[in-house]
């Protein structure tokens, strides 16, 4: 197979136009009516020198590939025609690296390489869309896009002042003491208030766990109280942060114990890891117990009608 800087060398010799390109000059444009709408047929011209016919022609985009030389590809034809090229190194580069352009026959060099595809439609769209007010839905599915990315150190300088201020741990208590029992709901979980008598007042769920495991406290006569227990520092990432278990419970041996409710499928999770033993050695400091309990605590499952139903006999000791 003949080398494609070999082939390259070869046409640019006998190239009358001396490597300029004809440009828009070698494509042509015919209108054709149709009861369907407007139509165009783009012809190109092809030099006899390219193809296996004597004379110059003006060829149908759909047939130019099978008339020309059969060492001739379009992107050849295109680069020593339309654009002038003689060397395969002076093809169109990457607009975001050093690489080759990528080439087709509909949009000829798109402007860059394949790796960096996105990066080249996400620079449009956000030229395209500057300025333009954002509506509060897609604001929502943005906030949701991003949760759970972390950002690294580049991207969080270029926010805006005030964003990489770093609290002081006395600023960071002062907050945690004004959030204790605020939780703030959100739309996407089953939030809302509990009202107990082991409660002197209403208590915020975030969850259907949450509120189930309320219940199960009513019913259970070896829990006393339950309260809203106090913030847990912890470490993560070199910064210090606040934790914020669900639930105190007292039990009728005086027993304390600081309650977390978490789905099964999150019990791994890093950061919820970090929190656990950041709480169970903060616990032992202060005669306090600490257990996770998930939906398998929670629930009985009906293996009859496949339904979870509310563990009625649960019992706290079992945990501990």
């Amino acid at each position: 197979m003949e080398n494609i800087n070999d082939i390259y060398e070869k046409y640019s010799k006998i190239n009358p136009y001396n490597g300029v390109g004809l440009g828009e000059k070698c494509i042509k444009r015919i209108k054709n009516k149709n009861p369907n709408g407007n139509y165009y047929t783009i012809y190109y011209f092809v030099p006899s020198w390219l193809s296996d016919y004597k004379e110059d022609r003006w060829i149908g985009v759909s047939f130019i590939k099978r008339h020309l030389n059969p060492d001739v590809s379009f992107q050849i034809y295109y680069d020593l025609i339309y654009l002038g090229i003689s060397k395969v190194e002076d093809r169109p580069k990457c607009e975001f690296c050093n690489k080759e352009s990528k080439f087709s026959s509909v949009k000829k060099y798109h402007g860059y390489c394949e790796e960096h595809r996105y990066n080249h439609v996400g620079k449009i769209n956000s030229e395209h869309f500057k300025g333009v007010p954002l509506t509060e839905e897609t604001r929502k599915k943005l906030s949701l896009a991003k949760k759970g990315k972390k950002l690294t150190e580049e991207q969080r300088l270029r926010r805006p002042r005030g964003y990489h201020f770093k609290h002081s741990q006395e600023t960071k208590d002062k907050l945690s003491r004004m959030k204790k029992g605020k939780v703030r709901s959100r739309s996407y979980y089953k939030s809302g208030t509990y009202e107990t008598k082991k409660c002197k007042e209403p208590i915020t769920y975030l969850s259907s766990y949450e509120r189930d495991f309320l219940k199960i406290c009513d019913y259970s006569k070896l829990i006393v109280s339950i309260e809203i227990p106090d913030p847990i520092e912890y470490k993560i990432a070199g910064g210090n942060h606040n934790y914020y278990p669900d639930f105190l419970i007292t039990t009728d041996s005086g027993m304390k114990i600081i309650i977390e409710i978490k789905a099964y499928n999150m019990l791994y999770d890093k950061k919820v890891l970090v929190k656990k033993y950041a709480a169970k050695k903060w616990c032992r400091k202060n005669g306090m117990k600490y257990i996770i309990l998930t939906e398998k605590d929670i629930y009985l499952k009906n293996l009859i009608r496949g339904e979870r139903i509310l563990n009625r006999s649960f019992r706290i000791y079992d945990y501990v």
